[in-house]
């Protein structure tokens, strides 16, 4: 039985190395950048001799986003144990140095909402679960994610990351991207996203193309999206993104 075992466990590789992830992006309207970063200790459990398993491994690390009005910073869990799927958890806080509460039944917000009100700061302990299918056909790649956030706290407020109002129920985000591998250096992509507030049903939604090709080296890459928006509390209309991904592991 222990040879069996041994056998089985043979063709699996097992090992540990740090992994980091940076992500830094803007948006023409509303203007505001934000910098994600993700720092994982990476254990590999990858059998080489099977395509489905050949990338498996389970990261343990940190996630801080930056942004204009607050950062999110937690603790982060991400499991991928097939080559097409990644599951995930992470739970932290949000520090909002730029925060505004409303009254309740507040269902739309504006500049001049804001600027008749005194911002304040606040921590808010918050959870997200989530999940992510990548797929490939040929040049043809489909990317679908789905997160969940809660963030523990009573009053209505203006959370300027999704743009959304919301209190303390579950805030919702599906993601999809679909991309046409042109080169291994530029890729085309049509993307799509929804994002809702359970507790408001405050929701957006908004599609459009855009580029994504390889610089200075095959670990960055630049994004560039223009989408149109469907609703939106802040703003309706086109946006315009760019931002530099790069990623590298020692």
């Amino acid at each position: 039985m222990q040879k069996l075992i041994f056998l089985l466990l043979l063709p699996v590789t097992l090992f540990g190395g740090w992994v980091a992830e940076n992500f830094l992006g803007g948006t023409w309207n509303p203007a505001g950048l934000v910098n994600e970063t993700i720092l994982s200790y990476r254990i590999s459990f990858a059998d080489k001799n099977s395509f489905v398993f050949s990338e498996a491994h389970l990261d343990l690390g940190a996630f801080i986003s930056i942004f204009p009005t607050g950062c999110l910073f937690a603790g982060r869990i991400k499991f991928s144990p097939l080559i097409f799927l990644d599951v995930g958890f992470a739970a932290g806080a949000h520090t909002c140095w730029e925060f505004y509460a409303f009254p309740d039944g507040t269902t739309t917000y504006s500049e001049n909402v804001r600027d008749r009100m005194s911002p304040g700061s606040e921590i808010i302990p918050y959870i997200s679960p989530f999940w992510i299918v990548k797929l490939k056909f040929g040049p043809l790649i489909l990317y679908n994610s789905l997160f969940l956030e809660r963030f523990f706290y009573r009053k209505l407020w203006y959370y300027w990351y999704p743009e959304l109002m919301v209190r303390d129920d579950w805030i919702f985000y599906w993601n999809s991207c679909m991309l046409l591998e042109l080169s291994p250096e530029f890729l085309l992509m049509l993307k799509g996203h929804l994002q809702k507030s359970y507790d408001t049903a405050d929701t957006r939604y908004h599609i459009g193309p855009g580029v994504r090709f390889n610089v200075f080296d095959g670990n960055t890459w630049l994004i560039a999206t223009i989408e149109y928006h469907f609703k939106e509390v802040n703003f309706s209309g086109l946006k315009l993104s760019a931002g530099l991904e790069t990623s590298f592991s020692w």
